[in-house]
């Protein structure tokens, strides 16, 4: 069975948190308990009030009411629970969405409506709202790829290597690509010499992840003959940046596509609410005429 106990602290604590969650001011809470304006906010702050000399509490008709104005379980509040409310809880759990969400969507209609519209296109329209979901998750691990880019290599290196790619990816077959392939290409375009110098070449070319990235790829770098130093910084230069140059070439097609099923899917929402303002205009004015 599970056992509470008195916190007042804790009980405060949560108060005050949750009220800050909720963007309400002490005076705006106290309003939409007492339901008068301008009373009761000396009562939230005493409640707030974590000294040890203020023991100073709701009482349970008020914790009730606080519990749903701010959308809270009580046993949340009086510490119980871990969790705000159980039932925003297993709807997240249930539907995916944020519990943040799930307020807000209960809060206002307009939200709920509009999102059930979308929905409803998805589903008419041969799930296209998980296309969009799949080209997003496709920008998203662009961008992931793009920052590992942009935190191994110096600026311009990085524009050096985009350019050799750039011509690589337009002299070889589409089924010659490969990352092996792509450190060949490397090789051909910053070949060895006696004059390479791996650790200059390194400092100049490469930022901090990126010197990271060779020195862990190996631990005896440092004590390797230049020619293998070589090897492993063109295969480096590989490793970090074949799968995002590759994506790159996808990416504005990705970004031009979102673009208009976001349009269409918007488009049909608003036809929707097009067609359901003209209904209740029609009722309006067949009730009107009744009168």
């Amino acid at each position: 069975m599970k056992k509470y106990n008195f916190n007042v602290k804790l009980i405060k604590t949560r108060l005050r948190e949750l009220r800050i969650s909720k963007n309400l001011t002490q005076s705006q809470l106290a309003e939409k308990i007492y339901k008068v304006k301008n009373t009761g906010r000396t009562a939230v702050t005493n409640w707030e009030n974590t000294d040890p000399k203020c023991k100073t509490l709701p009482d349970l008709q008020t914790l009730m009411d606080i519990c749903n104005v701010l959308e809270c379980d009580l046993d949340y509040l009086v510490g119980g629970s871990e969790i705000e409310s159980q039932d925003y809880h297993t709807m997240s759990d249930v539907l995916h969405i944020s519990e943040k969400n799930i307020s807000a969507l209960i809060n206002n209609s307009d939200y709920g409506q509009f999102l059930d519209k979308i929905i409803n296109y998805n589903i008419i329209n041969n799930k296209v709202f998980e296309e969009v979901l799949k080209r997003a998750h496709q920008l998203a691990l662009n961008k992931i790829l793009n920052d590992v880019i942009t935190t191994s290599f110096s600026p311009d290196f990085q524009k050096k290597i985009k350019d050799l790619f750039n011509k690589y990816y337009f002299s070889v077959f589409p089924f010659d690509m490969s990352q092996e392939n792509f450190c060949k290409y490397i090789k051909s375009s910053i070949p060895y010499s006696e004059e390479f110098n791996p650790l200059k070449f390194i400092e100049d070319n490469f930022l901090e992840d990126g010197k990271m990235f060779i020195y862990n790829s190996n631990d005896e770098f440092l004590s390797l003959c230049k020619l293998q130093q070589y090897e492993i910084i063109i295969s480096s230069i590989a490793d970090i940046s074949y799968d995002y140059f590759i994506s790159q070439n996808v990416v504005e097609l990705s970004k031009q596509k979102l673009d208009i099923m976001l349009s269409e899917l918007l488009q049909d929402a608003i036809n929707k609410e097009a067609d359901d303002i003209k209904a209740r205009i029609k009722k309006n004015s067949t009730l009107f005429d009744k009168d």
